[in-house]
């Protein structure tokens, strides 16, 4: 009976310690580097992507440009324009804080 006893506790505490080890480490990994990939190849950038409120962001003309647009800024509008012109697609983002 008292063996059962150490197995258990010795059991739990083993529980323990492998759950405490993998949050530590998954908390590592995801503050690591993040890494921009663009139609499976890695771009880099002079601006880090950051995760904010569990949102990855990255620079929206890095990603545009990786996806050959053309990128203007409208100073007035605050806003940003990516446009493709061989898909004829174009977005605008509005600069908000």
């Amino acid at each position: 009976m008292e063996a059962i006893k150490i197995k258990k506790k010795l059991f739990i505490s083993l529980f323990v310690v492998v759950l405490s080890f993998s949050i530590v480490v998954s908390l590592a990994f995801a503050k690591g580097n993040i890494k921009i990939v663009v139609n499976g190849q890695q771009v880099t950038s002079d601006v880090a992507p950051q995760i904010v409120n569990n949102r990855v962001m990255v620079p929206i003309s890095l990603v545009s440009k990786a996806l050959d647009a053309n990128v203007g800024w409208n100073q007035n509008n605050q806003t940003v324009t990516s446009m493709n012109i061989r898909f004829s697609r174009s977005f605008i983002f509005k600069v908000t804080q």
